[in-house]
């Protein structure tokens, strides 16, 4: 093989992949990306929450 030729095999394995793991894998990265949001919301509007001053929280809770 000379300097400019390109080694294609090393591109071979993604092709062998099969497609229904493929759009497992993808479905659930999906799934986990979105969990990961909404716990995200949820997490700022309780943050949101506790620097409300109108908002009473329980006695003993810390500051």
């Amino acid at each position: 093989m000379s300097g400019t030729e390109i080694d294609e095999s090393v591109f071979a394995a993604g092709r062998n992949f099969p497609q229904d793991r493929l759009a497992l894998q993808m479905s659930t990265a999906g799934i986990v990306h979105d969990l990961g949001n909404l716990i995200q919301v949820a997490s700022s509007a309780l943050n949101h929450l506790g620097r409300d001053p109108n908002i009473a929280t329980a006695p003993g809770a810390g500051p």
